[in-house]
């Protein structure tokens, strides 16, 4: 009788969530494709160096699905094409005047194609809007420069674990 009534109260409360619509991300078993190439990043923001820093983010995160190899353009099964599309930086907390806080926020657009028909399979614009790196100004502008560029870093890294989350996932 016990094992009954738990079974009852299990699917009570599981027959709800699954009529919301709610289920549990996990990765693919497989993807449509194995060999990916990671284009160049262009950079359309004033902003120097982000495309550098967006790069090396996506091929890390990337890199750590077994099920995805990384290779040359002309060995890929799919090309992933990216742009830094927005780039801002403003005060979040100042003190007598004076800015002690900054923000960075990055926004990037993800194409995947197929190579040899151009074919886009995956569209995303502005990837990143919620994605956000503090960081304090320093005694001097080559603190405060070496902690943006350590917030710019953080940017880059939480854009490239969302993209891949998408890519990879459900």
């Amino acid at each position: 009788m016990n094992r009954a009534f738990g079974r009852a109260i299990v699917l009570f409360l599981l027959v709800p969530l699954s009529s919301c619509g709610y289920h549990v991300l996990s990765a693919r078993e497989s993807l449509d494709f194995e060999r990916l190439h990671v284009a160049p990043v262009a950079n359309r923001t004033r902003e120097p160096g982000l495309e550098d820093l967006l790069h090396r983010a996506l091929v890390q995160e990337l890199a750590r699905d077994r099920r995805v190899r990384l290779v040359e353009r002309d060995l890929a099964e799919v090309i992933l094409e990216t742009s830094v599309v927005r780039f801002d930086l403003f005060p979040t907390v100042e003190a007598a005047g004076l800015a002690v806080e900054y923000e960075v926020e990055m926004d990037a657009d993800f194409k995947l194609l197929r190579p040899e028909t151009g074919e886009v399979l995956l569209d995303i614009g502005g990837l990143g809007a919620p994605i956000r790196a503090s960081f304090p100004a320093g005694d001097g502008a080559l603190e405060t420069r070496g902690a943006q560029e350590k917030a710019e870093l953080e940017a880059a890294a939480a854009v490239a674990r969302e993209l891949a989350r998408r890519l990879l996932l459900q």
